[in-house]
């Protein structure tokens, strides 16, 4: 062989060589290009979800199925309060304040919103649920009729849709082997206790208690105040404490901000009116409670009583000669 010649050996090993680097090269770029749009497709998933729920807060009550067209896996309230994420990593903030699972997975969504009102309207709460998950209401002899009406009525503002799967059942019915059927069959089971629960809560096995405006979730063995029947609602839809506060410390937040957009309003309103019998200090007065206070198990009874006074304040200002009420 001449002095500069190439074997031919050494040439097929060159090539081979070469061969695989560009094979390796384009391999890897069409897998980081594939993750790259499995990202962008988890990321479409999530901003769709959160425009729907933006159409869908344009009704003050109203429920739907949300379609995805493919099998999609969401996390709500990861990590971080107020979020959207995907299993890929990619949180999305959401205004909304949404009572759901922690984890969805499937196509089809269940979508239930309600406007909260304390006494004016402060936001929308989105209700979400899947197939994978059964409730059941729990009542015994003494609040059965306030069950069925408030909940399960057609003429309640409070009736939980048919699409979700929530069922009322008395307590004496509620045994080990109902709950052990019901979990061969679904990822998680929660009963929702309007009496004293009968029966311990396990890892799929969710038990909450509603009794004189709190509500205990017995998994974790925490409580929290209910401010109205939106936020017992929240109570059922929510997988657990962490969830249920999300959702409740974000709504009265918006009450304290809604509040002081009262108070502002006010201001314009004392000019046009002065000379008039209009007198806006004792609803500014119920406002800054709204703003300074949160509330408590502790002081829910003067929070409500708040509550009712700033209607019945409001109310005499819209009766009074040629002064306008707030709201």
């Amino acid at each position: 062989m001449k002095k500069g010649d190439i074997s031919p050996v050494f040439t097929y090993i060159f090539v081979a060589i070469i061969g695989a680097i560009i094979i390796g090269f384009f391999a890897t770029f069409g897998f980081q290009q594939l993750s790259l749009g499995n990202k962008l497709n988890s990321a479409e998933i999530a901003k769709t979800l959160d425009d729907n729920l933006n159409a869908f807060s344009i009704s003050k009550s109203s429920d739907k199925d949300i379609e995805f067209g493919l099998d999609t896996k969401l996390l709500f309230n990861n990590l971080v309060c107020g979020t959207l994420s995907t299993e890929e990593g990619i949180n999305l903030r959401t205004s909304k304040i949404i009572f759901s699972q922690k984890s969805f997975q499937g196509n089809t969504m269940k979508a239930w919103t309600l406007a909260f009102k304390y006494p004016f309207h402060v936001t929308n709460f989105f209700y979400l649920s899947d197939d994978r998950i059964f409730y059941y209401i729990v009542y015994d002899g003494s609040n059965q009729q306030y069950v069925e009406e408030k909940f399960f009525s057609q003429n309640s503002q409070y009736k939980i849709p048919s699409r979700f799967n929530v069922k009322k059942i008395r307590s004496n019915d509620i045994s080990n082997q109902l709950i052990s059927s019901l979990l061969s069959k679904y990822n998680s089971v929660k009963l929702v206790y309007f009496t004293t629960p009968n029966i311990n809560p396990k890892d799929r096995l969710k038990i909450i208690e509603i009794d004189n405006n709190k509500v205990k979730f017995h998994n974790e063995n925490r409580e929290e105040v209910l401010l109205g029947d939106e936020f017992i609602l929240g109570a059922v839809f929510s997988e657990d404490y962490n969830n249920f506060k999300c959702g409740f410390d974000e709504a009265v937040r918006r009450l304290k901000i809604i509040s002081s957009l009262y108070i502002e309003k006010k201001e314009k309103l004392i000019a046009p009116a002065k000379g008039l019998a209009c007198d806006y200090g004792i609803i500014t007065a119920n406002l800054d409670y709204f703003i300074n206070n949160d509330p408590t198990i502790n002081n829910f009874d003067p929070y409500k009583n708040n509550k009712n006074n700033l209607i019945i304040n409001n109310n005499d200002l819209e009766g009074a000669d040629d002064c306008e009420a707030l709201f």
